[in-house]
């Protein structure tokens, strides 16, 4: 799905909470210091591999803003990992505090869901959606896919045959 598709299927599932509706801003405004302090802390490298074209993008799937402030602030919100290991794809993941409704993996512990109707994970790594129950995301059936295409790719296969 698209960030726009994303955001629209979050609108019409009522996952967002209503302080953000209408409008839709998701990503956190800094006072001028802390927005200095955040630009040098990305041209640093704190947010590793992920293009600055992403992080500065206001549809982006992830307010690193907000994350950024949190951290500098000692919010108490972010008590525990705010980064780990995704033992899924052993990748380094944020915590989902700071996910917007462009992300594939919304969940109802975004500072932006509606904690009651939006997605909940399982203890399959699983989001689903507590009106219906389906899975709306699959995290370990993704990081097979990614692995697959991975291997297609080195391998110069074509695409999976449709299913």
């Amino acid at each position: 799905m698209t960030p726009q598709e994303l955001l629209e299927r979050a609108i019409q599932n009522g996952w967002i909470s209503s302080a953000y509706m209408p409008g839709g801003r998701f990503q956190t405004v800094l006072p001028p210091h802390l927005e200095d302090a955040f630009q040098q802390a990305v041209m640093g490298g704190m947010f590793g591999q992920i293009p600055h074209e992403q992080i500065h993008d206001p549809q982006s799937d992830y307010d690193y803003r907000g994350f950024f402030q949190a951290l500098m602030t000692h919010d108490p919100r972010m008590q525990g990992e705010a980064t780990s290991i995704n033992p899924n794809d052993n990748a380094l993941h944020y915590t989902d505090l700071f996910k917007t409704p462009y992300h594939h993996s919304f969940s109802n512990e975004s500072q932006y869901a509606n904690p009651e109707r939006a997605p909940q994970w399982n203890a399959r790594d699983q989001l689903i959606n507590p009106q219906n129950q389906q899975v709306v995301f699959d995290e370990p059936q993704q990081a097979i896919d990614r692995l697959l295409e991975s291997v297609r790719a080195a391998l110069h296969f074509g695409p999976p045959p449709l299913r």
